[in-house]
């Protein structure tokens, strides 16, 4: 799928989302989120234009208490009878090679190997299940054969660009505190697939990682 569609498909899933909640009186949550991940060693193919291709078999950490931080917004529209409901999130999560090679001395996504997900969310008793799907859009630095990537493209030349599809599955328990305010953690697995550029070419990648989150929210 191309990221132009993933990105139609999900401006889609966001319109159906907001017409809803015009015409509803269903309640409405925010939470902001902390934590941690835990990912999968991942093969990276490195297409080359002018010179060989290469392929990383490769380890890449988060550092996710390290700016740019690891955090996870979402925006929630519970259904009336508060059973079921819709969620936009965004998940900012992070890549960085840890063990740079003689040809890629720089390859990371540390401003944002973004998930942003439209979600579908059960509630059973205290805890919520959700799945969803959406886009990723990626912030890709890198430095190749000594030449480093200029990252000046995508979305207002701030060098974010829609990369590829993700889904999304997972499962949170929340502790209220007051009528509005509650605790909430939860584990989320995550499946991406990304195609970015690199200076003289592009690379592609699919990244499985598990998500550790915990944070609070308010209803309003």
């Amino acid at each position: 799928m191309s990221r132009s569609r993933c990105l139609r498909l999900l401006i889609s899933f966001v319109a159906v989302l907001v017409a809803g909640a015009a015409m509803s009186s269903a309640e409405w949550a925010f939470e902001v989120h902390g934590g941690a991940p835990h990912g999968m060693d991942r093969t990276v193919h490195i297409d080359m234009e002018m010179d060989e291709d290469i392929e990383l078999d490769a380890s890449m950490k988060s550092r996710p208490f390290t700016s740019p931080y690891y955090y996870d917004l979402r925006l929630i529209r519970w259904s009336d009878d508060g059973a079921t409901g819709w969620a936009l999130d965004l998940l900012h999560h992070k890549l960085i090679l840890e063990e740079p090679t003689d040809e890629v001395q720089v390859f990371q996504l540390t401003h944002g190997y973004n998930l942003l997900t439209v979600q579908r969310l059960w509630r059973k008793g205290a805890t919520i299940l959700m799945a969803g799907a959406g886009v990723v859009i990626a912030h890709p630095e890198n430095t190749i054969h000594g030449r480093s990537y200029q990252e000046n493209e995508g979305i207002f030349g701030w060098g974010y660009l829609p990369s590829g599809p993700v889904v999304i599955a997972g499962a949170g328990r929340q502790l209220k505190l007051t009528s509005r305010f509650y605790l909430v953690g939860d584990v989320r697995a995550s499946l991406s697939h990304v195609d970015v550029p690199v200076v003289g070419g592009r690379a592609t990648m699919t990244d499985v990682s598990l998500h550790f989150l915990g944070g609070a929210g308010f209803l309003f």
